[in-house]
């Protein structure tokens, strides 16, 4: 019988291959394939943008009710550590989306899927979109009156803050401020001031709502003409079941949104472009009347 005393213990060796990176490259080759630059007829670029304008707009009431009901739950020292904490992320992203959308609905650079190219675009592509939206129902008329009134708005706000400032209208004094937020706050964590208040995001938020209702008739196919609307009311429920100290009205609380919208784009005796830059606040029972600054 052989001694086996001399023989090294017996084990097992376990290799594992690490393809973290190798993975991580895979992942980085796909994502440059998928952004190459693509060339886009002018008016497809332009359908995309207004796609791009009323997708954004979907997310600003949600973030303005859930910035409402964090700002007024902020200064409460009951809820436990963890929740406050929540909280102030909530404020901060809530505020963020609502700036970097408007940046984005109001972007002045003249070339691509933004407003100013929107804004000054051929009578030829102009046509085009409507022809687009055509498709969902609706007259080429009306698509064109639509987009008409569309262009105007974009001339008045699709510039940058400084210019903004210098404007006459409420609303394109607004887009500046909150524009310079994203550009500064939202996009580089600056610790600037940023001398916005409530009154200023109500106007932008409601606005850019019914912008994209305005773009939604026209583009989505399946016609729910109350979606805008739906959006209002969920995120005004939600955000009061999260934040219990939330209080008021939700924005467009007895305020058909696409309706309103129908209005300032249809009806000829309805100033409505002016309504958007100017009386839309009032509309909807949130004018400014303090002399207070109201400076946040």
């Amino acid at each position: 019988m052989s001694d086996k005393s001399n023989l090294p213990p017996a084990g097992v060796t376990l290799r594992a291959t690490d393809h973290a990176s190798g993975n991580l490259n895979l992942r980085i080759a796909e994502l440059l394939k998928r952004s190459r630059r693509l060339e886009l007829k002018p008016e497809t670029g332009a359908v995309q943008f207004l796609r791009g304008v009323w997708t954004r707009a979907t997310y600003v009431l949600p973030a303005f009710y859930t910035l409402h009901g964090a700002l007024a739950s902020r200064d409460d020292h009951g809820p436990p550590y963890g929740q406050r904490v929540q909280t102030e992320y909530a404020r901060f992203s809530s505020l963020t989306t609502i700036t970097l959308a408007c940046r984005a609905v109001f972007d002045d650079r003249p070339r691509g899927l933004t407003a100013k190219s929107f804004a000054t675009a051929s009578p030829e592509v102009v046509r085009g979109v409507a022809a687009q939206w055509t498709k969902t129902g609706r007259s080429a008329e009306d698509a064109e009156r639509a987009l008409a009134f569309l262009r105007r708005l974009f001339r008045h706000c699709a510039y940058q803050p400084n210019h903004l400032f210098k404007q006459p209208s409420l609303l394109a004094r607004r887009v500046g401020l909150v524009t310079f937020h994203a550009d500064h706050e939202a996009a580089h964590i600056s610790l600037s001031s940023y001398l916005f208040n409530t009154a200023d995001l109500i106007h932008v938020v409601a606005a850019i709502s019914v912008i994209g209702a305005i773009i939604f008739d026209f583009d989505d196919v399946s016609g729910k003409s109350t979606y805008f609307d739906s959006i209002d009311e969920a995120a005004w429920n939600v955000a009061r079941a999260t934040f219990p100290k939330l209080s008021g009205k939700r924005l467009f609380d007895g305020f058909n949104i696409h309706e309103q919208g129908r209005l300032y784009w249809k009806i000829e005796e309805v100033d409505g472009v002016n309504m958007l830059l100017n009386g839309l606040p009032a509309a909807i029972g949130y004018w400014d009347s303090s002399t207070d600054a109201g400076i946040d």
